[in-house]
């Protein structure tokens, strides 16, 4: 049940040059291209006019309404990466969670069974499920997950990296299928950036 909570939080929400590092208020590190719009903690604190959502451009404002509430709070950040389309905003959002991650054999199995069922009754619709799988992050054994998005026509593709004994990271990118071939290179050459600290 926590992974599949971990999921629906996660839905609230070319070759590229990496010119910043983000440091994370959830302890990692990332390098991010210079065209995506970062909106975490520290982000915030280094220029305040992230505030005034209406500032970030070709973003969509409904998905902003959802998920404001939860980066003001400290308890989300998100990454809106450009993608060139007026019908969805592709986007990384990071939470932090309370659990260890599944990687054990023996449990990877059924949960690789049941969670597409478990999204499609919460979500009222048919789910695929792609891959569901063990990954190494910054030298970390986490789980991937790749899986149809909770709005139709888009797929998410999620990382659970353990920080400690008791707490763990998701890293979700949640891409328009039109722009899915392309931005999942980024999205998983971004990833090998990741370091927790």
């Amino acid at each position: 049940m926590r992974l599949i909570t971990s999921i629906l939080i996660a839905f609230l929400c070319s070759t590229s040059i990496y010119a910043e590092v983000i440091n994370s208020s959830f302890g990692f590190s990332i390098e991010i291209p210079d065209t995506w719009q970062p909106l975490t903690g520290e982000e915030i604190k280094k220029n305040p006019d992230l505030f005034d959502f209406d500032n970030l451009s070709g973003v969509d404002k409904g998905l902003l309404d959802q998920i404001r509430p939860m980066i003001l709070s400290g308890k989300m950040e998100v990454f809106f990466m450009a993608n060139g389309t007026d019908d969805f905003t592709d986007n990384i959002n990071v939470i932090k969670q309370v659990g260890r991650v599944l990687t054990d054999s023996t449990e990877l199995a059924p949960l690789c069974e049941s969670f597409p069922q478990q999204l499609s009754s919460m979500f009222n619709r048919p789910i695929k499920a792609y891959r569901c799988e063990t990954t190494k992050v910054a030298n970390l054994t986490g789980l991937y997950l790749e899986f149809d998005g909770v709005i139709s026509g888009t797929r998410s593709m999620q990382y659970h990296i353990p920080k400690s004994d008791n707490v763990y990271l998701v890293v979700t990118a949640t891409v328009n299928n039109k722009t899915y071939d392309e931005m999942s290179k980024k999205f998983h050459r971004v990833m090998e950036t990741f370091r927790v600290k």
